[in-house]
């Protein structure tokens, strides 16, 4: 488990909890508040809290998430109304386990000079620590992210945690320590290690279901079609589409580099086409796994500038 970055603030009535978690799906996120403790779980991230007041969760108490920030405000309800929490600026004060840091300020009165007395073993410390696992904030080093990578190659961090998170889509190990050289290597490397060649023969020697998806005529060939004979579509945005593009935010980009940008969309554009035409233009349950697989721009980060 990770422990997020955090801050906690307090007023006469409520304590507030400040976390960030970038790049997470907000729905799945557990809380729990008795007395002292406070507990947030949205995986990878736990973080608990021994606050030096008792709180409730009431009507009053709420969460709110801001997925521009990244961060979750949580509003706590004090117990006692008025009452100030000291020390809420020390953080590591607040992470320490039940005990923890009493015993890290008692000093012994003697010194033990020799003897054969062995360490405490994890399972007894856990046991004195009511098996609460210990928390250190994320250094400075963990968080200089340096690689960059989707549109225009303008996105950096969001897979900071990939390997703690469930991922399906990305073939990349450790896409924040990449380059746009590495992922290509490790692209082409894992292509050629998954190509199968009874596979593809199998494929070419029974080929009725190939043949089946080949014929089969998209809308868009039809309204192709109708535009080389007539000159016109009649095909037309719904009022639900112009209303969403309608709430598109109006952004102006500095592209660096244009012809990437077209190769990518080509390649997204490949993926969604060969998901089309094989479920006939419904789609499925496995349509977005199939084309977030098959193209090289969602699944390995890659940047086509050199094709």
């Amino acid at each position: 488990m990770i422990t997020p970055t955090f801050k906690v603030d307090q007023d006469e009535e409520f304590i507030y909890v400040t976390i960030n978690t970038p790049h997470v799906r907000a729905q799945d996120v557990d809380l729990y508040v008795e007395g002292s403790e406070f507990r947030f779980y949205l995986r990878p991230y736990f973080l608990r809290l021994h606050l030096p007041g008792n709180v409730i969760e009431d009507d009053n108490s709420q969460s709110t998430y801001d997925p521009s920030a990244g961060q979750f405000r949580i509003k706590i309800t004090k117990e006692t109304k008025g009452q100030v929490f000291p020390d809420l600026d020390l953080l590591t004060k607040l992470l320490a386990r039940k005990g923890e840091e009493e015993k890290k300020q008692k000093k012994p009165l003697i010194e033990v000079v020799g003897g054969s007395e062995e360490p405490a073993s994890e399972i007894e410390e856990a046991m004195e620590f009511n098996w609460e696992i210990p928390q250190e904030l994320p250094t400075t080093s963990s968080l200089n992210i340096q690689a960059y990578y989707g549109f225009d190659q303008q996105y950096t961090g969001y897979f900071t945690h990939v390997q703690e998170t469930l991922n399906e889509i990305n073939d990349i190990q450790q896409p924040e320590a990449s380059t746009a050289e590495s992922r290509r290597e490790e692209r082409i490397r894992l292509e050629n290690e998954r190509f199968d060649e009874d596979h593809y023969c199998t494929d070419f020697a029974m080929d009725e279901e190939i043949q089946y998806a080949i014929k089969y005529k998209t809308a868009y060939a039809k309204e192709l079609k109708k535009v080389q004979n007539h000159g016109e579509s009649q095909l037309q945005f719904t009022a639900q589409e112009e209303e969403m593009m309608r709430q598109l935010p109006r952004k102006e980009y500095l592209i660096s580099n244009e012809k990437a940008i077209y190769l990518g969309l080509v390649d997204l554009l490949f993926a969604y086409s060969y998901n089309h035409r094989l479920t006939e233009g419904e789609g499925n349950v496995e349509s977005a796994w199939c084309i977030g697989k098959l193209s090289s721009t969602l699944s390995c980060l890659e940047a086509s500038e050199r094709y």
